[in-house]
């Protein structure tokens, strides 16, 4: 598997990379995956943040605190994908719940069919 870093074209079943005055012409089939080329390592990375609070009152006083965090990065040959999850909730100023989870997952691309998950791993705690 090789990998070119260039402009991008893509023209019916065809795709050309451009590197300055050389082309490149591929079927999109032969293609294993793409990614944005970057200079930067922080260009490599992309990412997502949630944060929620409910806060209910009446009868009970019930407050919800929920956040979730995603992050990735992508090259042509790998992927990694960071997740958070994290949820803590009263009631009556009393803690019901108090949970976090945590994924981590590495995938190095090996052909266009396949791919090897070499590391994966969850952790999760519920207080």
């Amino acid at each position: 598997m090789a990998s070119f870093s260039g402009v991008l074209r893509l023209s019916g079943d065809k795709v050309t990379i451009i590197q300055g005055d050389t082309k490149y012409e591929f079927k999109k089939s032969e293609i294993a995956s793409f990614a944005p080329d970057a200079e930067l390592e922080k260009n490599y990375w992309s990412g997502k943040i949630t944060l929620n609070i409910d806060i209910r009152s009446g009868n009970t006083n019930q407050k919800d605190y929920t956040s979730q965090l995603n992050l990735k990065r992508r090259t042509a040959v790998s992927s990694l994908s960071l997740d958070y999850l994290g949820r803590i909730s009263s009631k009556d100023s009393q803690e019901v719940a108090n949970d976090h989870r945590i994924n981590e997952k590495y995938d190095r691309y090996i052909s266009r069919y396949f791919f090897w998950t070499s590391v994966f791993s969850e952790y999760y705690t519920d207080n």
